[in-house]
């Protein structure tokens, strides 16, 4: 994979006796998003906060490799730390698999700061704000996407509400999260591909959910 989406979870160790047989066809994990849109006192949106929830299997297995290590000088917690800390640092490269569009132009963000790790009922939850390089106002609409570009790990919002929220936002503002909506043809692209193919860096945005945020223009 040209995106070392394995970075991800590089913690772990001969995880390849514990996929099934019909883990050989892309996507190889799974990722349920919960996202807040964050405005500040202007009504401005400033960022993402994000939290990102590993499929069971792999939060199990994350877990039962630290606590096997763990140990008075290195507790589930501080592994569960220094985990979160790699993770972070290793998606900055990738822009944190996150793609944010206004009018059609990619927005920049700032590298993240402000994140933590726990684990709830056997999964791992990392959260973290993703910044906006600068506040703007974007009353015309603000789209976002959260994807692997490579479609191993596939990535999409909870089923559990509230998957999409707004935090301090405009009067009447909507949301929508628009499910993919890929070829016959693609589909059977991804499932040909085992885990250790190189998959195109444009594929994970073919079944990448779009978010769509839009507020009122008269709003102040």
């Amino acid at each position: 994979m040209s995106v070392p989406s394995f970075l991800l979870f590089g913690l772990l160790v001969s995880f390849t006796c514990w996929l099934s047989p019909k883990a050989h066809a892309h996507p190889h994990a799974w990722i349920d998003l919960r996202v807040q849109v964050l405005f500040n006192q202007e009504k401005q949106i400033v960022g993402l906060r994000q939290a990102w929830q590993l499929d069971p299997m792999y939060s199990l297995m994350v877990l039962e490799d630290m606590q096997a290590h763990a140990s008075e000088q290195a507790s589930l917690d501080a592994q569960l730390d220094t985990f979160g800390a790699q993770m972070i640092q290793n998606l900055a490269a990738y822009q944190y698999f996150s793609v944010i569009y206004v009018q059609g132009q990619r927005i920049n963000t700032r590298p993240v700061q402000d994140f933590s790790i726990r684990h709830v009922n056997g999964r791992v939850e990392l959260m973290f704000e993703l910044l906006l390089d600068q506040a703007s106002d974007f009353s015309s609409g603000l789209e976002y996407r959260i994807y692997d570009p490579t479609y191993y790990i596939e990535m999409l919002h909870t089923e559990e509400a509230p998957a999409l929220s707004l935090q301090n936002p405009p009067i009447d503002c909507q949301t929508n999260i628009i499910s993919a909506n890929p070829t016959q043809e693609e589909i059977d692209r991804a499932a040909a591909l085992d885990r250790t193919q190189e998959a195109p860096d444009n594929l994970g945005v073919i079944f990448a959910e779009t978010a769509v945020i839009r507020c009122p223009t008269t709003n102040n």
